[in-house]
């Protein structure tokens, strides 16, 4: 157990360190920027946008309307997200070349004129005019979604990055279990030390340094092992999916469309997007705001749903809708939650339990101090580490000179 605590550490302390310290740092994130608002640096558009009594145009003829005004020289717009707001320019959100970017174009609803067009990277944001970027990002730097960033992804491709933070999490757990038994006394004289601190003047740094590592690592284990695991439930697919079927949960809100079999005519996409549409107004004639994510997040998701949300008044309605057959498999009822699986409610807890938000700014103050110390628990063990190889290094040396002599 020793040998593994040891070389799972040094394989995954950096891992541990950097995801620690971000997701120290971004604990009270809210709360910082309710104190200090950051300025927007996006200038809004300006136009006015009237309905007059004419009716939203479709989600196809928005995409014709935004195309026929682009640059001849730019990509067909590939969009998965279209939200429409009344009387307000609304928005289209579509795939961009580049990894990890995605473009915006603000438009008018009612006559599908093109208002704004940015396209957003993990680097910033940057305003589209006549098909050339502008080198203004119009963000800034905003410290916070860096620590995300850094937090999810360790600052690379998310297709490296997340892979390396969910798995070197996996190991946080391992590291954490083992680190228990380790910590466990073999007697009550050794007990004694494992509890508290009993430091005094003669403690050298490096019998400080090993309390800190085993004392401070017991007391957080409980929530450390806590926002770990949700973390790796919310990182890790396979994860996920084992922990539904083991809280019991069956296929209840899960909506997927079903692909067309070979041979089968198939429906263009834009056509089957505009019937569904159709249907979501004449049930919700009176909503301010409108979105469809069609295919989300990916077009290349063959199961993917068409999913609406429809915001009125007094709720919000979420429906799943087939892709191919603008069936419609269900909606989420977010007011209601007595029929949900157990694994359902956990799912929602998942990310509150993770970030420390569930009992509000208690269980924030006991996630940040978690996380500060799961943050010092890499270093204090690399000096544990280092600490012993230096001494069994001075002993050889100190064999080898007395053998000599």
């Amino acid at each position: 157990m020793a040998w593994l605590h040891l070389w799972l550490g040094l394989a995954s302390g950096m891992v541990v360190f950097i995801v620690s310290l971000t997701g120290c740092l971004y604990v009270f994130h809210e709360e910082f920027l309710e104190w200090f608002p950051v300025k927007a640096d996006q200038p809004a558009v300006m136009k006015d946008v009237r309905a007059t009594g004419r009716p939203f145009l479709k989600p196809s003829a928005i995409v014709t309307q935004l195309q026929q005004q682009m640059d001849q020289n730019e990509a067909p717009i590939q969009a998965f997200m279209i939200r429409y707001f009344v009387d307000k320019p609304s928005l289209l959100l579509a795939e961009a070349d580049g990894v990890d970017e995605r473009i915006w174009y603000t438009f008018d609803p009612y006559t599908g004129e093109l208002l704004d067009q940015k396209l957003e990277t993990p680097y910033g944001v940057f305003r589209i005019r006549n098909g050339e970027k502008s080198r203004e990002n119009l963000r800034g730097f905003e410290f916070f979604p860096f620590v995300l960033q850094g937090h999810m992804t360790l600052w690379l491709s998310p297709k490296v990055g997340q892979p390396i933070v969910a798995y070197g999490t996996l190991v946080f757990v391992v590291l954490l279990i083992s680190g228990l038994v380790l910590w466990w006394p073999k007697s009550k004289a050794a007990a004694k030390q494992r509890y508290w601190f009993r430091w005094k003047k003669s403690t050298k740094w490096r019998r400080k340094n090993y309390d800190l590592h085993h004392v401070n690592g017991f007391y957080m284990f409980l929530l450390l092992f806590i926002i770990a695991f949700t973390g790796l439930c919310i990182g890790l697919g396979w994860m996920r999916d084992g922990m539904h079927f083991l809280l019991g949960g069956g296929d209840e809100l899960e909506f997927k469309s079903v692909p067309p079999k070979d041979g089968d005519s198939v429906v263009p996409q834009h056509y089957v997007l505009d019937a569904i549409f159709e249907k979501e107004t004449n049930l919700y004639p009176d909503a301010n705001t409108r979105s469809m994510y069609w295919a989300y997040p990916s077009l290349k998701d063959a199961e993917a749903t068409t999913m609406t949300v429809t915001y009125t008044e007094k709720t919000t309605y979420r429906a799943h809708y087939d892709r191919y057959s603008q069936r419609n498999l269900g909606f989420e009822d977010e007011a209601n939650h007595d029929d949900e699986s157990l694994a359902h409610r956990m799912e929602e807890l998942y990310l509150p339990l993770h970030e420390g938000s569930v009992g509000g700014l208690p269980t924030k103050v006991l996630a940040f101090v978690a996380s500060l110390i799961s943050t010092s628990l890499p270093v204090t063990g690399f000096y544990i580490w280092w600490g012993r190889r230096n001494k069994t290094a001075r002993k050889k040396a100190k064999h080898h000179a007395s053998v000599g002599s």
